[in-house]
């Protein structure tokens, strides 16, 4: 039986030791590292087994990871039926999923789970190697800033996803306390 859990901090470590995130989205295993509370672990007879990473909203998400050594015996599907049923129980207009541009296999997981392409972005890996930059005058970052520059960061994706032409209903998001880290 597939069960979607609130993650414990042995579910965390268990993740960080044994799971081989080879084709995981990277923001996933920097919501591993950081114990981030939207991430749940996904278990198979007690077994730790897969994580996803479930945000409602009006656009709520949906990312599945299942641990390699698991995959091939419908976890995957099962858990994502899961999410959209408690996705479904919230207000939530539209439920969206990402993989890996270069994993044909998660793509043709995700057709099969019903999600078809609304929108593509390109992620760039950081190559180690620095900019020469002049000496800056920046001060450090205040509360008080925190409204100003995500509202700044929100209008630019807004703009972004409308300019795609994949994403007709996106609104500006507001910033709230959860997103503050209040």
């Amino acid at each position: 039986m597939i069960e979607i859990k609130q993650m414990l901090d042995v579910d965390y470590r268990k993740a960080e030791e044994s799971f081989d995130f080879k084709d995981a989205d990277a923001e996933v295993i920097s919501f591993v590292k950081e114990r981030n509370e939207d991430l749940n672990a996904i278990y198979e007879s007690d077994e730790l087994v897969g994580l996803a990473l479930i945000e409602e909203d009006k656009e709520a998400y949906i990312y599945v990871f299942i641990d390699p050594s698991f995959r091939l015996k419908g976890i995957g599907k099962k858990a994502y039926k899961l999410c959209e049923d408690r996705i479904k129980q919230s207000d939530s207009k539209v439920i969206m999923s990402t993989y890996k541009l270069d994993n044909l296999d998660a793509k043709g997981f995700a057709n099969e789970q019903g999600y078809s392409r609304k929108f593509s972005s390109t992620f760039m890996a950081y190559s180690c190697n620095q900019f020469d930059l002049p000496e800056l005058s920046i001060r450090n970052y205040l509360d008080e800033d925190f409204d100003i520059a995500y509202n700044m960061h929100a209008v630019a994706f807004h703009e972004m996803r409308l300019r795609v032409g994949d994403f007709p209903e996106s609104v500006v998001k507001q910033g709230n306390d959860k997103i503050r880290g209040n």
